[in-house]
């Protein structure tokens, strides 16, 4: 589920498949984030690659919309998105309610009922055959691709 947040304007991604917090690697430099060291610290991606992490940004801070988040976040080069929310703080909320289908997330706090909705609209991005031709050129990635139109003429 993906929606809006800010540290500035970010597209946040809430993935129940992971353990820690992510930021985009991008944000820390343009944000001039801290970045605590840590040794030997190893991360297996969603891909099944491990690599190994330079740090940890500690304490930063992220609204998703009047909601405050401030935790600890693996610096990570992550393509589509800003900045992914974990097990790490999902965990955090206590008792949760989702509904993928609608793209909800519930939860309470303090006996208040707090409500999350994802953009449908940060879900799927149009993009060109040529860009996608151009991101090919790295290594270890795969594209799983659906195909609703096209445009043309013969």
């Amino acid at each position: 589920m993906k929606i809006k947040g800010k540290i500035g304007e970010v597209v946040i991604l809430i993935d129940c498949r992971a353990t820690h917090n992510s930021i985009a690697e991008k944000l820390v430099k343009r944000m001039s984030l801290p970045l605590n060291g840590t040794s030997n610290y190893g991360v297996i991606l969603d891909s099944g690659i491990a690599i190994k992490v330079k740090g940890v940004c500690g304490n930063v801070e992220v609204w998703l919309g009047e909601w405050k988040v401030v935790d600890n976040f693996l610096p990570l080069e992550l393509g589509g998105v800003d900045v992914i929310l974990r097990m790490q703080w999902l965990h955090s909320l206590g008792v949760t309610e989702v509904d993928w289908k609608i793209l909800l997330l519930t939860f309470y706090h303090e006996g208040k009922k707090i409500t999350f909705r994802g953009d449908p609209s940060l879900t799927k991005t149009q993009v060109s055959l040529k860009s996608m031709m151009k991101s090919w050129e790295a290594e270890n990635q795969g594209f799983l691709v659906e195909c609703r139109a096209m445009e043309g003429g013969v």
